[in-house]
């Protein structure tokens, strides 16, 4: 089954933006800290960043069917 990843790419490339940064700025109100410096704020959005890219390397269902493959093959 061939997949268009067209759309996932664009949404990755807007994540930033739309899922670390808010993110980000939800962590810095709730940990009470209201004037994060700059380096401070681009770390925390980094760090959300590679979260999001673990889930989507480790979790994505096409990982998932590679693994299950790979399972069926070795067995």
């Amino acid at each position: 089954m061939q997949l268009d990843l067209f759309e996932i790419e664009r949404v990755i490339d807007d994540m930033a933006k739309g899922y670390a940064a808010p993110c980000a700025t939800t962590w810095f109100k709730v940990t009470n800290n209201k004037n994060p410096t700059k380096e401070e704020y681009r770390k925390k959005v980094v760090e959300f960043m590679k979260h999001f890219e673990y889930v989507l390397a480790n979790l994505y269902p096409s990982n998932m069917l590679c693994r299950i493959t790979n399972l069926n093959t070795t067995t």
